[in-house]
C-alpha cells in the first residue's frame, strides 16, 4: 500500500478577531495572517481584549491518481510555542473546504466556517506535547480527500468551539507551509490504493518525498 506525505500550502492562513466583547471576538473577524512562516491556534485574553484565533490549512492532494482509493490520512503538525498559562487546550481539526486564497472579501465568511465545520478529529490535547514536538492525529476522514484539488481544513480550540472566554493565554503557534524549514511544515500522510497496483499517477510506483505544497519524485526509491 503506497504512502505519500503532503506538506501544506504557501496559502495557508490564521484569522483572528479581536475585542472587548468575548461574544464579538467569536463571531466577528478583524485580521488575517497569510504572509508568516507560522500561525496561531487558540485564544488569549490580554490587556482587556479577546483574541480568538483559527488557523486554515490546504494540501495539494491532486497529485495521488484520481482511480486511487484513500485508506487512511494523519496529519502532523509541529509545535513552535505553547503560550498556556491560561490552561491547556485540545485542537480540533475541521473538514472546511474554505475559500483560498483567504482576503477581505473572503475573510469573515472563513471565520465562521472554520467554528461551523464539522469536527474530524482531535488533532491533540497541548498539555501532552512540548515546544519543537509534532502533534499527530488519530485517522481522519479519508473521504474527505480531494483526488482532484486541494484538501483543506481548518484548526479549532475546543475552548473556542465550546464558546469558553480565556482569562489568560490558552494558544499555540504552529508552523504552517511557510515555515522557514520545509520540513516543519505539517503535512498529511496518506494510504491509498490504485487498481492494478498502480503508483500515484499511474503504473509505475515510485516514492513521494515531501516538499513545500506539493511532492516531487524521488527516483529509484519504493513506498513508505
Amino acid at each position: 500500500m503506497p504512502t505519500t506525505l503532503i506538506s501544506s500550502s504557501y496559502t495557508d492562513a490564521g484569522i483572528q478577531g479581536n475585542d472587548a466583547n468575548y461574544v464579538i471576538a467569536r463571531s466577528t473577524s478583524t485580521t488575517i495572517d497569510d504572509v508568516a512562516a507560522d500561525t496561531f491556534v487558540g485564544q488569549v485574553l490580554t490587556l482587556g481584549l479577546y483574541l480568538v484565533q483559527r488557523a486554515l490549512l490546504e494540501f495539494d492532494t491532486s497529485i495521488i491518481s484520481d482511480a486511487a482509493t484513500v485508506d487512511s490520512v494523519i496529519l502532523h503538525v509541529k509545535i513552535e510555542q505553547k503560550s498556556t498559562e491560561g490552561g491547556e487546550f485540545a485542537v480540533g481539526i475541521r473538514k472546511f473546504d474554505w475559500a483560498s486564497p483567504v482576503d477581505e472579501a473572503n475573510r469573515e465568511a472563513n471565520y465562521d466556517g472554520a467554528l461551523a465545520a464539522t469536527l474530524d478529529q482531535v488533532l491533540g490535547n497541548t498539555g501532552d506535547y512540548l515546544d519543537g514536538e509534532w502533534m499527530v492525529s488519530p485517522a481522519l476522514d479519508p473521504t474527505w480527500v480531494n483526488l482532484t484539488g486541494m484538501t483543506r481544513y481548518a484548526l479549532v480550540s475546543a475552548q473556542d468551539a465550546n464558546n469558553f472566554p480565556p482569562t489568560d493565554p490558552e494558544s499555540v503557534l504552529i508552523w504552517c507551509g511557510r515555515a522557514v524549514d520545509p520540513a516543519d511544515a505539517p503535512y498529511l500522510e496518506i494510504a491509498y490504493t490504485v487498481p492494478d497496483g498502480g503508483g500515484p499517477d499511474g503504473p509505475s510506483p515510485r516514492k513521494r518525498r515531501r516538499r513545500r505544497g506539493r511532492c516531487f519524485i524521488a527516483p529509484k526509491a519504493r513506498h513508505v
